[in-house]
């Protein structure tokens, strides 16, 4: 939802999380309170390339999550939109794998696992800087470079490692990996 801070009259988005659809399964609170933390991590990170929570509230029935608006849509709107392959040009490609290279390695200096990415979750800016959206799937506290977990154990905790149409073909399709993080690899020549 696209609204307006009274103060400077600049447009944010507001994410309206309702509160009924939350309690009614405990993975669907602990991803929202997940989310919130993690965007609580990048505001106080400050980073460029990482959505700022600017403020959260509750009301009686919704749970407010207030970002800055990003109005360079999605980075699968802007593939979309290039016509007639809908490819970027190398330069441009390159231009986006670096900027997201840089905003996941902030993420995990900070212990976050960004765990959706997808086009769908890159925002970008009016500038035209990418920048991960959706915090849902994300882990806090997690050591990505051992692999391991200080609150997060895999005998406890299963992780999404992504939606299957985006998974990598040669990743097994297992709902409890054995692994807390599973290694990527952004290969841009």
């Amino acid at each position: 939802q696209l609204v307006r801070w009274r103060g400077d009259g600049r447009p944010y988005a507001m994410k309206l999380v309702r509160l009924e659809d939350a309690s009614a399964s405990e993975g669907a609170m602990e991803a929202l309170l997940t989310e919130r933390r993690a965007l609580v991590e990048c505001a106080e990170a400050s980073h460029p390339l990482l959505t700022q929570l600017r403020c959260a509230f509750r009301s009686h029935r919704h749970l407010h999550l207030v970002m800055p608006f990003l109005q360079g849509g999605t980075l699968a709107t802007l593939l979309q939109r290039q016509q007639p392959e809908k490819v970027l040009r190398e330069d441009a490609a390159r231009f986006y794998c670096a900027q997201l290279t840089l905003a996941l390695g902030h993420l995990h200096a900070r212990r976050i696992l960004f765990l959706d990415l997808k086009l769908e979750n890159v925002m970008l800016s009016a500038a035209g800087d990418a920048t991960p959206v959706d915090f849902g799937f994300a882990r806090c506290d997690v050591d990505a470079v051992a692999g391991q977990a200080s609150r997060i154990t895999p005998s406890t905790t299963t992780l999404t490692t992504g939606h299957r149409p985006h998974m990598h073909p040669r990743l097994p399709h297992s709902p409890t990996p054995r692994h807390p993080a599973r290694s990527r690899r952004l290969v841009c020549r």
